[in-house]
């Protein structure tokens, strides 16, 4: 989603532009742990590894394009009114 932003020339074209977009407004911001007020910690180090590979293959293009170019996602805890918009491309 990330990266589909950054391709979109409605977000930023930066990862570090996408990803920090409204962070410093609490609760306004693309990815909530960017301005939640929450210190950053890393409780689960191998999970944090893992991801960290995902994304190297994700940035190094490969890892497959499974999200069809959606550039919105939510967890399955809410349901946010943009969502009867889009089309669901993925559920993961």
């Amino acid at each position: 989603v990330i990266l589909n932003r950054v391709r979109s020339k409605r977000f930023p074209g930066t990862l570090c532009g996408v990803i920090n977009q409204g962070t410093g407004k609490k609760y306004q911001c693309q990815f909530t742990y960017t301005c939640d007020g929450h210190k950053e910690v890393i409780a689960e180090p191998r999970a944090f590894a893992r991801v960290g590979k995902v994304a190297r293959a994700v940035l190094d293009g490969k890892a497959p394009r499974i999200t069809d170019g959606a550039t919105h996602y939510h967890t399955t805890a809410v349901s946010p009114n943009w969502s009867k918009v889009f089309t669901r491309t993925a559920k993961i």
